[in-house]
């Protein structure tokens, strides 16, 4: 058990098992999350919903295991601990009992709470919220992304058996299976139907995704991410537009390259962050055009984002719902973005930003040279779509009203 500390408690009322800040009896709650070698956005979601419940006088208790804690652990007791993990069963079990609490919100159960997490909060007496960051329960990978394409064939099936013969999970068919033996053995035995009162889905293209893969249409709530403390609007004026995120093929880095070496009279282009692609990025950045920062802290990234004309996102995955567009919207700067999964919903094309087609250098090059004259007319959009939807207030308003739905569900209601 990793608990990191507890904040003063809110108001619930058990009576009606409606979360009440005005009164009644009093909630707690577990955030669970299992930590990513490498930090990513689930990371910062986990530490931006923690400090938010805390900071509406919440008693949280975050709950948090990290895979460097892997390194010297056989691979057989690895595989058996993603399939049922007794020893977080037995952990999360104590917790709620001890701390008395009335709901564990899990973030990522993989590969260390294991699915089992799940009904050992709720047989203690807990309420179980999970938030769907990516894809993983009909996906090995959690990104429905194979060979540089988009992947669909283990949505709906109860076992994934393509994955295993792609070895879609870090291209290993040993990693992979026990990936999808932990999926399929808790839907098999109704973990994933009985055993948590409500996910949270972050677009509504995952919510109808999830739907076709199985789970409970009546359980999911959408809840998009948020950006917690608001940078203040930008102007936009440093005339370039910016990459910021994790520098690999999913992400659309070589088309975003591609397009931009081959129009020298598009607006520089600058690129921040890290990951498989830094060579290639770090290359291309001999061109007069294209400029690299490497990995920057969360302050530059609103400084970055600020001074771009716009922001770009040539993603040829689905993606979950990425930070990096509220972020810039947050900072008054419009977005260009794959035509492609839940961006389609965050980007209102010509308002906000532009929609290109994924994987299509030549078509990204145009766009953005014939739209380019138009980005500074978007942005009061863009902000005004930050302040409407994805500030701290709406975030924590919506996420007690799922809370409270599932207090219902786990009381009978």
């Amino acid at each position: 058990t990793n608990p990191l500390g507890t904040h003063r408690r809110q108001p619930i009322t058990h009576t009606t098992h409606t979360v009440d800040a005005g009164g009644g009896n009093l909630v707690k709650i577990i955030v669970a999350h299992n930590a990513y070698r490498i930090r990513g956005g689930e990371d910062q979601v986990f530490d931006d919903e923690v400090a938010l419940l805390a900071s509406r006088g919440h008693d949280v208790v975050p709950y948090l295991r990290h895979n460097d804690d892997f390194s010297g652990l056989e691979t057989i007791r690895v595989a058996a601990g993603t399939v049922w993990n007794r020893s977080a069963t037995r952990d999360i079990a104590d917790v709620v009992r001890r701390e008395r609490a009335d709901i564990v919100h899990v973030h990522n159960w993989m590969p260390q709470l294991s699915p089992a997490f799940f009904r050992a909060a709720r047989g203690a007496g807990a309420a179980v919220v999970h938030t769907l960051h990516n894809y993983r329960f009909t996906c090995a990978s959690g990104v429905l992304y194979r060979d540089g394409a988009v992947c669909e064939e283990c949505v709906g099936r109860r076992v994934g058996l393509p994955a295993i013969r792609y070895g879609c999970y870090r291209d290993s068919r040993a990693a992979t299976v026990p990936v999808v033996a932990a999926v399929a053995a808790h839907r098999s035995i109704g973990t994933f139907a009985d055993s948590v009162d409500a996910y949270i889905v972050l677009s509504e293209f995952a919510r109808a995704t999830m739907i076709r893969a199985g789970l409970p249409a009546g359980r999911l709530h959408r809840k998009p991410n948020f950006v917690g403390v608001d940078p203040g609007e930008r102007r936009g004026r440093g005339g370039y537009i910016a990459y910021v995120g994790r520098l690999d093929e999913s992400k659309g880095i070589a088309t975003l390259l591609a397009a931009w070496e081959a129009s020298s009279g598009l607006p520089t282009l600058t690129i921040a962050g890290a990951g498989p692609l830094d060579e290639a990025v770090a290359a291309a950045a001999t061109a007069p055009n294209i400029e690299f920062l490497g990995r920057i802290d969360s302050e530059r990234v609103s400084d970055v984002m600020g001074d771009a004309v716009a922001t770009i996102l040539p993603t040829t995955n689905y993606e979950g719902f990425p930070k990096t567009v509220v972020e810039s919207f947050a900072v008054g700067t419009p977005v260009i973005a794959s035509d492609l999964g839940s961006l389609t919903e965050l980007i209102d094309a010509g308002r906000t930003g532009i929609l290109v087609p994924p994987g299509d250098p030549t078509a990204l090059a145009h766009t953005v040279a014939d739209t380019a004259g138009a980005f500074a007319g978007m942005r009061p959009a863009a902000r005004a779509v930050y302040e409407d939807r994805y500030t701290s207030d709406h975030n924590y308003a919506r996420l007690i009203e799922i809370y409270d739905s599932a207090i219902r569900s786990r009381h009978g209601g």
